[in-house]
C-alpha cells in the first residue's frame, strides 16, 4: 500500500445529492407512504391518486419546498414559461401516460362496443367537442385582453378533450359502481379514451389559421390532407392494425403454449408503447393510434377474460399517473398566474376556469341528450355534462401547441400570437387546476353528503348472500368462539333463536333418549346401522340450517363441560380413527390403491354462492320519473340497461322501495298481465328475477309503459289545444264603445 503524497488528503464524501436523486427518494416514498393508505384514502374517503399527487408535486415543487424545478432544466434562456428542453421533457412524459391510459381504456372496454355505441360517441366527438371548443374559445377571447379569437381558440383546443386519468375519480372506484350506472361509466370512458387525439383537428385548424392571418385556403387545405387524411385516419388505421395482429398473434401463441404468463400480461405496456411510437416516427396522431390498438386487441374480449385476475394494468397506471401528476404540480407556473405583464391575474383566472367548468359542456349535452342513445334519462345528462375533467391531455396539448409557436417573444407582447405563446401554458395549468379540485373532490363532497360511509363500506363488507336476520351466508359454516373470559352471561334469546351450546345439548339429549352412551356413540352407530347413522346426519344438518348463532357467551353451561378441550366427542372419534389407519391391513391397502381410485368419505358441503358471483346480475333504481334496471348477462359482458317510464303521481310511491320493479309488478299486476299477455299460474310480482329475465318480462314491460307513457303525452297535447280554442277572445273596448284591435 503506498503512502499519501505530500499535501494530499482523503477525501472521503459518499453523498451525491442532487435533483433526479432527490426526486427518486421523493417520488418512490410518497408512493410507498400512499400505498399503505391507499384503500382509507380510495374506498373510504373516495378520492384517486391524482389529486393527492398533484398536491405532494406543488409542496416538492419550486413554490415551497424547491426541491424539483423542471423550468430550471437547460437554463432559463427564454421571456417565455419554461425552456424548449422543459417543453420537450413534459411532452414525452404527458404522451406516454396519456398512450398507458388511453390503451388501457381500450382493453377495458366490453367487447365491440365501439361498433355498438357508435352514435353515442360520435355524438360526443362531434357537436359537444365542437361547442366545447367554441364555447371555451369566446369566453377565453372575452376575459384574456390581448387574444383575438383565433387565438383564443387555439387554447380552447387544449382544454377540448376529457382526460382519462380524471375520469377514473368519477366512472372509476367503489362509489362509481355503486351509484353511476354502467352504461354511463363505460361511454365515458371511452369517450375519454378517443378525444385526447380527436381534439388535434380543433387545434391544427386554429393554429394554421392563426399563424396564417389573412388567408383561408391554403390553412384549409393543409388541414383536410395533413391533419385528417394523414393524421387522423392513418394513425387510427396503424393502430387497429397492430392491435389486431397482436390479437391473432397472441391467441395463436397461448393455444400453442409459446407465451408465458408474465409476457401475456405485459401486452399492456408493451403495445401500448410500440403503437405510439410507431405513429410518432410516422407523424401520425399516436393518442387515437394508442387507443385503436387497444379497442382492436381487445375486440372480442378474450384477452379482457383471460386478464380479469390480473392487477398488472391499474399497477401501471398508477406508477404512471402519480409520476405525472407530481410533475405537473411540481411545473405549475404560479408566478405566470399574477404576471401583468402577461395579462393575467387570479381573480380573472377564477372566474374564467368556472365559466368553462360550467358551460363547456353541461348545456349542450343538456340540449342533445334525446339524441344521445346511451343517456337515458334527464339525470344522466347532468351527470354526463357535469363531466369534463380538463388533466394530462390539456398539459400535452398547451405544451404540443406552445413548442409550434415561435420560441422568442417580447414583453409585453405586441401581436395576439405573442400573447398567445405568453399564455397557452398558465392558462391551461390553471384550468388543469381547477379541473383537478372540482373533479377531484366532487366524489368525496357527494359521498359524505349522502352518508355513503354507511351504505357503501368496500372495506370491511364481504357483499355475501345474506340470510334471514341479514346474516351472511358464511356464518353458518363458522364457529363462534369466545371472547369474554371463562364468565357467561345467559342473553335473552329472540323468537327462533337459540345459541350454539343449546344447540349440540339438544343433540346429545336426543342421543341419551335413544340410549346411546356419549363414549361409546361411534360403536353404537355401527352396530346399529343407518338407523342411528342417519339421526346424527340429521342432527349434523338440523345443526348447519340454524337461523341465527349468536356468541358463545349467549350459553349458560356448566364448568365440567369441556367443550373446547381433549375431552371431546370429536376428539376421541379422532384419535380413534388415527389408531385404527395405523393397523398393518389398512397400511397395505393404502400403499397398493391408486391415487385415482380413492372414495370421498363423504361429498363436500355446497357453498351458496355470493351475489357478486351470480349471473344474470340485475340492478335496479328509481332516476326521475322512470325505473331504470341494468341486466348484465355474464361476467366482463356489456350491461343492458332497460328504462320503465312511471307516472309522475307514482314517484313518491317508487323512490323509497327496496325494488321498485316489483313494487311495479305487483301495483299494477293485473292490467301489465293482460298487456303483455301473461298467462302462466305464477303472478309476475312471485317470479324471481332469473326468472323475469328468461321471460323477457321487464323488456316486455318497458314497451308496454312507454306505449302507455306516449298516449297520455297524446292526449295531454290535444287537450291543452282544445283549452287553448275554447278560450274566450279578450277584447278591448274604449269608453265611447269602439273595440280595439288586439
Amino acid at each position: 500500500m503506498t503512502e499519501a503524497l505530500e499535501g494530499q488528503t482523503h477525501d472521503f464524501n459518499p453523498i451525491e445529492i442532487s435533483a433526479p436523486h432527490i426526486i427518486y427518494v421523493a417520488l418512490g416514498f410518497f408512493i410507498v407512504i400512499f400505498g399503505m393508505f391507499s384503500m382509507l384514502v380510495k374506498e373510504r374517503l373516495y378520492l384517486g391518486e391524482a389529486p393527492i399527487a398533484l398536491v405532494f408535486g406543488i409542496i416538492i415543487g419550486p413554490s415551497a419546498a424547491k426541491i424539483f424545478h423542471p423550468e430550471d432544466w437547460g437554463g432559463k434562456d427564454s421571456e417565455a414559461p419554461g425552456t424548449v428542453l422543459t417543453n420537450e421533457i413534459t411532452l414525452e412524459v404527458m404522451r406516454v401516460c396519456i398512450a398507458l391510459s388511453v390503451f388501457s381504456v381500450g382493453v377495458e372496454l366490453p367487447k365491440k362496443y365501439l361498433w355498438r355505441h357508435w352514435k353515442s360517441i360520435t355524438m360526443l366527438l362531434g357537436p359537444v367537442m365542437l361547442w366545447g371548443w367554441l364555447v371555451s374559445g369566446l369566453l377565453i377571447w372575452a376575459l384574456v385582453p390581448g387574444l383575438d379569437y383565433l387565438a383564443a381558440l387555439v387554447i380552447a383546443a387544449c382544454v377540448s378533450p376529457t382526460d382519462p386519468i380524471l375520469a377514473q375519480a368519477v366512472v372509476g372506484g367503489p362509489w362509481a359502481e355503486k351509484h353511476v350506472p354502467t352504461h354511463i361509466r363505460h361511454m365515458l370512458q371511452c369517450e375519454s379514451g378517443c378525444n385526447d387525439g380527436a381534439a388535434f383537428p380543433f387545434l391544427y385548424l386554429a393554429y394554421y389559421l392563426t399563424v396564417n392571418r389573412g388567408k383561408v385556403g391554403f390553412p384549409i387545405a393543409e388541414w383536410v390532407y395533413h391533419t385528417w387524411l394523414y393524421e387522423i385516419v392513418v394513425g387510427t388505421l396503424i393502430g387497429a392494425l397492430i392491435g389486431f395482429l397482436a390479437r391473432k398473434l397472441i391467441r395463436f401463441s397461448e393455444r400453442n403454449k409459446l407465451v408465458d404468463r408474465e409476457s401475456f400480461v405485459a401486452q399492456y405496456v408493451s403495445l401500448s408503447v410500440a403503437s405510439m411510437g410507431l405513429t410518432v416516427l410516422l407523424g401520425s396522431d399516436d393518442l387515437l393510434a394508442a387507443f385503436a390498438c387497444g379497442t382492436a386487441f381487445a375486440w372480442d374480449g378474450w384477452f379482457q377474460k383471460q386478464t380479469a385476475d390480473s392487477n398488472f394494468s391499474n399497477i401501471v397506471d398508477l406508477l404512471f399517473n402519480v409520476a405525472t401528476f407530481v410533475y405537473i404540480g411540481a411545473e405549475m407556473p404560479w408566478s405566470s398566474f399574477v404576471n401583468g405583464e402577461y395579462n393575467l391575474s387570479v381573480g380573472r383566472l377564477i372566474g374564467l376556469s368556472i365559466l368553462v367548468l360550467l358551460l363547456k359542456r353541461l348545456p349542450v349535452v343538456i340540449m342533445l341528450w334525446r339524441w344521445i342513445p346511451d343517456i337515458k334519462t334527464f339525470q344522466e345528462a347532468v351527470f354526463s355534462g357535469y363531466f369534463g375533467p380538463m388533466g394530462v391531455g390539456a398539459i400535452f396539448m398547451c405544451t404540443f401547441g406552445r413548442l409550434m409557436l415561435p420560441e422568442e417573444v417580447s414583453v409585453p407582447p405586441q401581436t395576439p400570437n405573442e400573447v398567445l405563446a405568453l399564455t397557452i401554458q398558465p392558462v391551461v395549468y390553471f384550468f388543469v387546476l381547477a379541473s383537478v379540485i372540482v373533479h377531484g373532490f366532487t366524489i368525496p363532497f357527494f359521498a359524505f353528503g349522502r352518508k355513503a360511509h354507511i351504505n357503501i363500506n368496500r372495506t370491511l363488507s364481504m357483499h355475501a348472500t345474506a340470510l334471514q336476520n341479514n346474516e351472511p351466508t358464511w356464518l353458518n359454516r363458522m364457529r363462534h368462539l369466545a371472547t369474554s373470559g371463562d364468565e357467561t352471561e345467559t342473553k335473552e334469546q329472540e323468537p327462533g333463536q337459540i345459541s350454539v351450546v343449546e344447540a349440540m345439548r339438544m343433540g346429545l339429549e336426543k342421543q341419551k333418549q335413544q340410549g346411546i352412551a356419549i363414549g361409546e356413540e361411534e360403536k353404537a352407530e355401527s352396530s346399529e346401522g343407518t338407523t342411528s347413522s342417519h339421526h346424527h346426519r340429521h342432527s349434523l344438518q338440523h345443526f348447519r340450517t340454524i337461523r341465527s348463532i349468536s356468541d358463545i357467551e349467549d350459553g349458560n353451561y356448566a364448568a365440567e363441560d369441556d367443550w373446547d378441550g381433549e375431552d371431546t366427542v370429536e376428539m376421541r372419534r379422532y384419535k380413534e380413527r388415527r389408531q385404527e389407519r395405523k393397523t398393518p391391513a389398512a397400511v397395505a391397502a393404502a400403499v397398493e390403491q391408486d391415487i385415482t381410485e380413492a372414495q370421498r368419505t363423504e361429498e363436500p358441503e355446497s357453498m351458496e354462492p355470493d351475489e357478486e358471483d351470480v349471473y344474470p346480475k340485475i340492478r335496479e333504481w328509481v332516476e326521475g320519473h322512470k325505473i331504470v334496471v341494468e341486466i348484465t348477462d355474464k361476467p366482463l359482458d356489456e350491461a343492458r340497461t332497460i328504462v320503465i317510464p312511471i307516472h309522475p303521481d307514482d314517484y313518491d310511491y317508487f323512490k323509497d322501495a327496496k325494488s321498485p320493479l316489483y313494487e311495479l309488478l305487483s301495483k299494477y299486476e293485473a292490467k301489465l298481465e293482460h298487456a303483455i299477455g301473461w298467462d302462466k299460474d305464477t303472478n309476475l310480482s312471485e317470479l324471481s328475477k332469473l326468472q323475469l329475465y328468461e321471460n323477457k318480462v321487464v323488456s316486455k314491460v318497458s314497451h308496454f309503459a312507454k306505449k302507455l307513457a306516449s298516449e297520455r303525452s297524446a292526449v295531454k297535447e290535444n287537450d291543452t289545444e282544445e283549452d287553448e280554442a275554447d278560450a274566450p277572445e279578450v277584447v278591448i273596448v274604449r269608453p265611447d264603445g269602439t273595440i280595439i284591435d288586439n
